[in-house]
Formats: C-alpha cells, structure tokens, sequence
C-alpha cells in the first residue's frame, strides 16, 4: 500500500509539474514576443508616457488587470534605441498603495523633472465618481516619486472614466491637458500642472456618434505648422473592436480647427493598435514619434492574452504626407532597428502563379523578420492581371496568415481566420482590410514578423495594419500567391532578426 501511494505521490507531482510548465512562460516560449517589448511577470497594459532625456528612452504603462476593481501598478522600463528594453520596475508614487485610475507622466523641460498627474479614487468606487486629481514630482527620471502637497484645482466635476493626457504647449506657453467628457474632447490648460483652466470642447462628427471615444491626444507636427488629434475609440468604423482616428488642423491655444473631411483617417487599419503615446524629450524639428499598446479592447473579454501577455508596436515616427489634394499622416518603423538585423535574403524577379513555394530559398522559421515585398502593377488592366494576389504563411498545424491586396475590391487585408486558438473567437476570427491609396506603377509592402504578430507598411507609411495571432508552432512554410491570373514581383527581401531578449545593450 506504501508503495502505492508513493507512486502516485510521485505522478501527481511530475502532473503538477506539467501543468505548471505549460503555464509558465519565458521569452523562449513559443508565440512570445521576440522583437517587441514585452514582460514575461505581469499582462502589460496601456503605455502611460514615452519620455526621451540624456540619451534614455522611459516608456511607463499599467499593468493590465481583468478585475476592473483591482489596483493596476505603473511600470517603468528604459532603452537607449528603443529595441532593446531592461527588464521593467515597478513605480511607487507614494508610500501607500493609490487606487489610481488614470495617469499621464511629463517632462518639465525646465527642470528636467518628471510630474505625474494621477486620476485617484480614494473609496474604490467606481460608481460614486468621488475622484481627484493628485500630483507627484520625480527628479531621477521616474525611479522614485514625492508627491506634491498643493492640491490640484480642476474646473469640471472628475469621473472615474477620465483617461487625461497632458501636453507641454511650447508655442503657447503652456500645458494643455485633453480628456473624453460624455463623448466629446475637452481642452484644458494649466501654467503649473495644479490650476487648471477650461478652454473649448470639441464634438464628435456626425458619422461617428455611435462610436465609443476612449482618449484624446493632441500634439503639433510640421514644426507647430498643424497639429494633430488622436482619438482613440471602440466600436468603431470600419470595424468592430478598437482604433485611432486623428484629425489633422490647427490650434491656437484654445481651439482645435479641422476642416470637415469626407473620409476618415485612421492611424492603423488593424485590430491590435490603441492607446498611442508620443514620445516627450524630443526636439521641436524632430518628427513625432509614437508607441502603440499592440492590443484590442475587446480582447479584454477573453482574459490573459498569453502567449504574449500584452506587448507594443514597433515606435513609428510620424511625418506630413498628402493624398487626393489632402494632408494625412505617414508612419515609418524606428531606423535603430538595424540593431537587430541578421541575415538578409533578396529574390528578383518572380513571376507567380496561382502559387510559388519559396520555403526552399529561405531561412526558416520566418520569423521574427523584415520583409519588403515589390509588386510589379503597372499593368492593372491586363486580362491575366490577378484578381488578388499577396504572401501566405503557413505551419504544421495547417494554420495560415494571409497577406495580401484585392484587385476587384482595392483594399489590403489580413486572413487570421486559420488559426485554431481563435477559430471560433469573434475578437479574433476574420479578415481586417483597409482601403487602398496605391496609384503607383509598383506596389511596396513592408512587413514586421514576430512569432505572433505582424505590422503591415504600405505606401510609404501612410497605411498601416498592425494584427496579433496566436500560432501552436512557427511557419515553415511561405509562399506567394495570385489568384485568377499572373504576378511579378520585382523583388523580396527577407532580413531576419535576432531575438532581442538573447542580445545585451
């Protein structure tokens, strides 16, 4: 009998280990970011500033939580090329544990300070709105924290949904601070962050009100030329789930003016980009630099998002472009990714039809990597010009990432629809698509590879697609595809990359 329960002593433990080990999860894990930040301790949530001083990048966020009751720390963690990132602290920014429901950090230039501007709910109560502002002052760079005994005078009633961000105006003199207040932007301004002033409100366009405005962020652009409004939304055109919209006008201080516009403009046509921070630090000739939270709001909905626990986008800077006699924005990956650049593979001029295996003339698995796609289209009205043509990537599960644009339709898109963690997932399942601005003779796509997800760069970044999946092994198979007839392609280049959690800064 002894020896009988020994034994089943022991395979319990040897199942409890098992199960502990599948739960576990380390930056060698399948599906875990390679090339993006992430934490393999906690579910990484929504950045809560980017902040660039003596060289160092500082991206601070909140942890995510699914117990919306329940204290979301603040994170700090620091690079000098934003590729690669220390593993993340905690910020304390009092000695007692704040029930902080939003909060934007910014650099005071002056005195190289950092102020925290903290949305705090001291019944953590969610339905009484008895919420304050409270301020705390940090002068190493967000390491440690002191809070300020002057409390904040704010205009307007604080609600528990508030999600402010703050912005240094340096061609007003000011700080500007920018919330969502029963669906419509609210502009403040302050001379010292704790007395604040009501400025204009800004109401939604009439082909939007059903959509759920989240967060607002204004910043100027083209050396203060224009500025820009980002809104970050759910349920939103053209597509369930959550995006960006921005607004391109001027601001004077007060009031933010754009012209009425027939077609909206979104920052990122996919899923898995909201909640963008602008980079503060920066020179006011430099372009705007984003970071994106690579994450859905409704994914909220299905728990933990492991395999990689919540992540973010590549850094994209942001420059002025024009399409169809209208300004629109137009997003490039950071150029310091070369740090992480390996072997580089190019193809010339292939010819495809219906479909061309390239496995054999590649380095696989694929990813994580950089591959820029050149699509001869100069003979759009040909009758062997395919109906749709594009990448396709595929594993030994037979689950597939299409990649690819639709002649007939004119849009872009992205088929995660065979992947058997999110089949029958409705926040997963299907294909996103984004209309086409291409009008070129050649068609240029940039794609971002990681082991589980992929951002998408076409016409020199005025579109983006950036969508997570969840793969059970890695491609091994990529071929390229034309439906219903023949397409060249000038040139592929496939640029490996090196897995940023194996490299020391």
């Amino acid at each position: 009998m002894k020896k009988i329960i020994l034994v089943l002593l022991v395979l319990l433990l040897i199942a409890s280990c098992k199960i502990k080990g599948k739960d576990s999860i380390n930056d060698s894990s399948p599906g875990y970011s390679k090339i993006h930040y992430s934490s393999t301790e906690h579910n990484v949530g929504a950045p809560v500033a980017l902040i660039f001083e003596n060289g160092t990048y500082s991206l601070f966020y909140k942890e995510f939580k699914l117990d919306k009751k329940a204290i979301c720390p603040t994170y700090l963690t620091i690079s000098k090329d934003m590729i690669h990132w220390q593993p993340a602290q905690e910020v304390a920014f009092s000695g007692t544990k704040l029930n902080i429901l939003n909060r934007t950090i910014v650099l005071d230039t002056k005195t190289s300070n950092l102020f925290a501007l903290m949305l705090v709910d001291p019944d953590k109560n969610e339905e009484n709105n008895n919420s304050y502002f409270k301020l705390s002052c940090s002068n190493n760079q967000g390491k440690t924290w002191t809070d300020n005994a002057t409390k904040v005078d704010f205009p307007s009633q604080l609600k528990n949904d508030f999600n402010p961000t703050v912005y240094w105006d340096e061609i007003h003199g000011k700080w500007i601070l920018t919330v969502i207040d029963n669906q419509t932007v609210k502009f403040f301004s302050s001379l010292d962050l704790k007395k604040w002033k009501f400025e204009s409100q800004l109401e939604k366009e009439l082909q939007y009100t059903a959509n759920i405005w989240l967060k607002a962020t204004i910043f100027p652009v083209n050396n203060g030329t224009n500025w820009v409004l980002l809104i970050d939304q759910e349920f939103v055109n053209p597509r369930d789930g959550s995006s960006v919209q921005y607004f391109i006008g001027t601001f004077d201080g007060q009031n933010f003016k754009a012209p009425i516009s027939t077609k909206s403009h979104w920052l990122d046509y996919g899923k898995d980009n909201v909640y963008n921070m602008v980079c503060q630090g920066l020179s006011p000739t430099t372009d705007p630099l984003v970071i994106g939270w690579k994450n859905n709001v409704d994914y909220t909905m299905i728990g933990s998002m492991k395999p990689f626990w919540g992540s973010f986008t590549t850094p994209r800077t942001i420059e002025m472009d024009h399409y169809s006699e209208e300004n629109i924005l137009a997003f490039q990956p950071v150029k310091d990714e070369l740090g992480i650049k390996s072997t580089k593979l190019t193809l010339k001029d292939l010819s495809v039809f219906e479909n061309l295996d390239i496995s054999s003339k590649i380095k696989i698995p694929v990813t994580p990597s950089i591959i820029t796609l050149k699509f001869e289209t100069s003979e759009k009205t040909r009758i062997t010009f395919p109906s749709s043509y594009g990448i396709k990537f595929e594993n030994d599960k037979a689950e597939k990432l299409i990649v690819g644009y639709d002649a007939f339709k004119e849009w872009f898109f992205i088929d995660r629809t065979n992947f058997l963690n999110v089949k029958d997932n409705s926040q997963f399942k299907g294909m996103d698509v984004m209309p086409s601005y291409n009008s070129d003779s050649v068609m240029v796509i940039t794609l971002i590879m990681d082991d589980s997800s992929i951002e998408m760069f076409t016409q020199n970044g005025k579109q983006v697609m950036t969508e997570n999946f969840l793969p059970q092994s890695k491609f091994n198979k990529v071929s390229l595809f034309a439906e219903n007839g023949i397409i060249k392609v000038n040139d592929l280049t496939i640029r490996n990359l090196n897995n940023i959690w194996k490299q020391k800064e």
